[in-house]
């Protein structure tokens, strides 16, 4: 039996809204999206599943941005002699995700809550991106300061 929760997501079909499951996983904390079984934890199985992996493939690489392809692994699985698509995504470094559509908004970045997938607020955005700049300032000054090391030491020695 299947429920839904902090890590686990249930979809009876491959639809477009499955992009903000991945980006709220992404964000958030590792999880596993079924595709291919109802909220009720039902394996219904889907109709013609290496084409829907075909296009989550797609939607993944175009209709998300930073890159996942990385962090999620998908695949089929036969369960109940039925056909679903598993979709494992790892919590990914580059925080924040989003859907490329959507842009760096609240539309288009989600946050797992609860079993849910939520907007995340401009001000959660701003500490994410903010957090992001200073890790990037930090290596920058890793560097220098490194550079400037060695040429102390070159000169002194």
């Amino acid at each position: 039996m299947y429920i839904e929760d902090q890590k686990t997501e249930l979809k009876v079909e491959l639809t477009k809204d499955i992009k903000k499951e991945i980006v709220a996983f992404a964000n958030t904390n590792d999880g596993t999206i079924y595709i291919g079984i109802d909220d009720s934890g039902n394996v219904i199985g889907l109709k013609n599943a290496d084409k829907d992996l075909e296009s989550l493939s797609g939607m993944i690489r175009e209709g998300i941005k930073s890159d996942l392809t990385l962090y999620t692994k998908i695949y089929i699985e036969r369960i109940e002699d039925k056909d679903i698509i598993i979709v494992k995504v790892s919590e990914a470094p580059n925080k924040p995700y989003y859907l490329s559509d959507k842009g760096l908004k609240s539309s288009g970045v989600y946050l797992r809550h609860g079993n849910a997938s939520v907007q995340a607020s401009e001000e959660v955005i701003k500490k994410k991106v903010i957090a992001i700049l200073l890790k990037i300032m930090f290596q920058v000054f890793k560097i220098y300061t490194s550079n400037i090391w060695k040429t102390f030491l070159k000169i002194t020695t």
